[in-house]
């Protein structure tokens, strides 16, 4: 399995105090930590949902987890951050992420079954429930963890005897002679991908 990771690339609702994607979308991974920005909810953001489109994948094309991660903290006497993923045009259901008054890491696992053009349109949806008269909620930092497999040269395999080997060079005969197949393709869902 391999792994890429996602950042904040747009709003898709703008309704907290604080919602720009530009305050969180810094590329900062776990355990590191930037509280130099954040976005921010209070009490007149009760119940409201606060949204963001995700950048593209670069090479996963089948895709098994999405693992969303946030660095923030919330008053203790608030209700929790709520999280929910789109993904393939369909929701999944809302978690707690569990954060607590004093800032720290907190992940949600999404799993599934999704190709990249599902993740490349993912969203991802904060619910920020009934807020108190004062309020210190805030994230600083939101990226997604995307697990899967991608197509490459190196994930071309033979079975040799009893044993599975690396395909590192594939030749094609034409006419008399071998040529080397420089570019190769796979059809998955209606998409040409390339294999190297």
């Amino acid at each position: 399995m391999a792994t890429e990771y996602l950042d904040p690339n747009s709003n898709i609702t703008s309704v907290w105090k604080t919602y720009n994607y530009t305050n969180i979308d810094n590329g900062v991974r776990q355990p590191s930590t930037n509280t130099s920005d954040y976005i921010q909810w209070n009490k007149s953001d009760d119940d409201e949902i606060q949204a963001y489109g995700m950048s593209n994948l670069s090479s996963l094309t089948s895709i098994t987890s999405i693992k969303v991660w946030v660095y923030g903290k919330r008053t203790s006497d608030d209700p929790d951050l709520q999280c929910r993923i789109n993904v393939g045009g369909s929701y999944e259901d809302y978690q707690n992420f569990g954060l607590t008054s004093t800032s720290s890491w907190h992940s949600l696992t999404f799993n599934g079954t999704w190709t990249d053009t599902d993740v490349n349109a993912l969203g991802v949806y904060f619910l920020s429930g009934s807020i108190g008269n004062f309020s210190d909620n805030k994230i600083y930092l939101v990226y997604a963890e995307i697990t899967g497999t991608n197509i490459t040269g190196t994930n071309i395999k033979i079975n040799i005897g009893d044993s599975m080997k690396d395909v590192s060079e594939i030749k094609i005969n034409i006419g008399d002679s071998w040529k080397a197949v420089t570019e190769a393709k796979i059809n998955i869902g209606d998409v040409w991908k390339d294999v190297f």
